[in-house]
């Protein structure tokens, strides 16, 4: 399949689930709220990798936004994309594309130091084993798993808006 067969690809999954983007959009909103106030979202590329890099059963699901103007134009950035997506299939992360970067920094515009977050790349950590159970994360984590397996693409998430 070919990226240009993606949207094709997603307009039928829509038609057989209908509302579930929908749906999905409205979980991925709920669990970005939650984690970022329990501690477990990275945002930014190179500390995504870092994290990665230490402990990759502690990951998810991976985000990847960018808008997709900015995402032809930057070289580096679709290298980091394309080794991040490599990265987080071959450790069965969930992994999703989100085009509405704004969107993403409107919910979560600064870290916990105060500083303007870089959301190119927002890794969103696994519960700990007494945790009760998250349904939005299950939710968002399952769409973007079958998609992988069945359609063999990477989803794209439309986060709703407000």
């Amino acid at each position: 399949m070919t990226l240009e067969e993606a949207p094709e690809v997603q307009r039928r999954q829509e038609e057989k689930e209908p509302g579930s983007m929908e749906t999905v959009g409205k979980a991925l909103e709920k669990v970005l709220m939650t984690v970022d106030g329990e501690g477990r979202l990275t945002a930014g590329v190179y500390e995504a990798a870092k994290l990665l890099n230490v402990s990759v059963d502690g990951v998810a699901l991976c985000l990847l936004a960018a808008e997709p103007v900015e995402l032809a134009q930057d070289l580096a950035l679709q290298i980091h994309f394309t080794l991040l997506q490599a990265f987080c299939a071959e450790n069965e992360i969930a992994v999703a594309l989100l085009t509405e970067p704004a969107r993403l920094n409107t919910l979560l515009p600064v870290g916990t130091d105060g500083a303007p977050r870089d959301c190119h790349c927002v890794l969103i950590g696994s519960l700990d084993e007494g945790d009760p159970p998250d349904p939005a994360l299950d939710t968002v984590t399952d769409f973007c798993l079958r998609s992988i397996y069945t359609e063999q693409w990477v989803p794209t998430i439309v986060l709703p808006e407000r």
